[in-house]
């Protein structure tokens, strides 16, 4: 029996022996003889569906489950399903070695605010840090592209600094020749045990050759299945951050947004603690919907197959935890019904390691439906979903369109809110919160503006972050 369950009962049994006081009363008062009260036969409780469905592999854990397990019986509702994949740590000891190349955007822009400095100081720090067996190459783009150290073991860091600061800042951006040079050298001198990397830093909007994002963030994808994984670093206030963001999404790495040295060198410090934390290659989410229909795919680009959706999530690290939250649509039957809402599939390169499936239950009780909450999902879902309505706030306010991207950012900040309340969760207040700020950016700046454009980029990544 679950634990609601003998609490409904009891709150029942209550309910009628409060209805029953008033004539027990009376006859302890010199009334009739007191009776025994009548025993009241107990209700067959309704099972519900498990709250999740787990199953353990190796380093990674797959979780699914939706924010509330049952449905009201003859309705149709929206759910929040929540998938959950998480990696063990690392353990300490030799780690793989690391295979990577950086990819410079050299274009004059890269002359504003010494950013070209900032780059060669962060690409210093990264080669540094490397250890003798690891590999590092270094490719830079402007109107085009160039090697200028071939993949090389890090024997010769000094060697290797000189030709970082032999980069200078002249012409267009052709990202899409500067990021297929790098991946050439990394896949040149991939081994089955390196993680292999490219690391793509720009301030500008592909402009030269290839510039249709599609196009660019297909090729990171393509770059990715074949084992090269792409992360990608916007510095600055004029690159396409949808379309970095697109490319590290594509590509299987990491995206951030910088804005100035000390960003920059926290990014490449955490991107080499990803590389030395890889605890799974390649992975990827099989969703098949049985009793549900997706509305839509919260933070992630979803691909249709045969069976159903397929979600990329690249490489996962130690110690880190990846959701997923989709918006489906469910239509009740007759109470008691169980309902197969999701089948999920988990996969490391092209091994499938685990499976879970997720299941609802029909009741005609609201309370049976309050008490199926799952808080954790629903904390997670609803940060979900107030961060989508804050993604479309920012850019209705990059477009210009202020009232809207008020009205929206102020429905993102109501969603956190009440469910902030209604869950008590701390983390949606704080999200509330940041919500409001977030919207007080759009009141008092104009999007063409420096702070405009600061907001732009960096609520995007903070709504993206709220998302996974």
């Amino acid at each position: 029996m679950r634990s609601w369950q003998p609490t409904a009962a009891l709150g029942l049994i209550a309910g009628v022996t409060a209805l029953l006081a008033p004539q027990w009363s009376a006859f302890a008062n010199g009334g009739p003889p007191v009776q025994e009260p009548v025993e009241l036969p107990t209700p067959e409780p309704l099972e519900v569906a498990p709250l999740t469905a787990q199953v353990n592999s190796g380093v990674l854990h797959l979780e699914a489950g939706l924010d509330h397990a049952a449905l009201i019986e003859g309705s149709t509702q929206e759910r929040l399903l929540v998938v959950t994949v998480r990696a063990d740590e690392v353990e300490g000891g030799e780690r793989a070695p690391i295979n990577v190349a950086v990819v410079v955007d050299r274009s004059g822009s890269m002359r504003q605010q010494d950013r070209m400095g900032f780059a060669h100081q962060a690409a210093e720090d990264l080669v540094g840090a490397l250890q003798d067996d690891d590999r590092f190459a270094l490719v830079s783009f402007a109107s085009s592209a160039q090697v200028v150290v071939p993949s090389t073991p890090v024997h010769n860091p000094a060697a290797l600094y000189s030709a970082i600061r032999s980069i200078q800042p002249a012409g267009s951006t052709n990202l899409h020749e500067g990021l297929s040079m790098g991946q050439l050298q990394v896949r040149a001198n991939a081994t089955p045990e390196s993680v292999d990397r490219v690391i793509l830093l720009s301030d500008g909007y592909a402009n030269v050759g290839v510039q249709l994002p599609s196009e660019l963030s297909n090729a990171a994808g393509r770059y990715a299945q074949e084992g090269v994984a792409v992360s990608t670093i916007g510095l600055g206030l004029d690159y396409n951050e949808d379309l970095l963001a697109q490319m590290a999404d594509s590509g299987g790495g990491s995206y951030r947004f910088v804005n100035d040295a000390e960003s920059l060198q926290a990014a490449f410090d955490d991107e080499l603690h990803r590389l030395n934390s890889v605890a799974a290659r390649g992975v990827g989410l099989d969703i098949a919907l049985d009793d549900a229909e997706l509305i839509d795919v919260i933070g992630y680009e979803a691909t249709q197959t045969d069976t159903g959706l397929r979600i990329w999530l690249g490489d996962v690290y130690g110690g880190e935890t990846r959701r997923v939250v989709m918006r489906v649509r469910m239509k009740a039957g007759s109470e008691g019904q169980t309902l197969d809402a999701a089948t999920v599939r988990l996969s490391e390169g092209a091994t499938q390691v685990g499976v879970v499936a997720v299941q609802a239950t029909v009741t005609d009780s609201p309370t049976i439906v309050e008490r199926s909450a799952n808080r954790e999902l629903a904390v997670v879902g609803n940060e979900a979903a107030a961060a989508d309505l804050a993604q479309k706030a920012a850019y209705a306010f990059e477009d210009g369109d202020i009232e809207g991207s008020n009205q929206l950012i102020n429905s993102s900040a109501l969603v956190a809110g009440e469910a902030a309340s209604r869950y008590g969760s701390t983390r949606l207040e704080e999200q509330s919160g940041a919500l409001m700020r977030q919207q007080d950016l759009y009141e008092n700046n104009d999007p063409s503006s420096e702070q405009g454009r600061y907001a732009i980029k960096s609520n995007k990544e903070d709504n993206r972050v709220w998302t996974r």
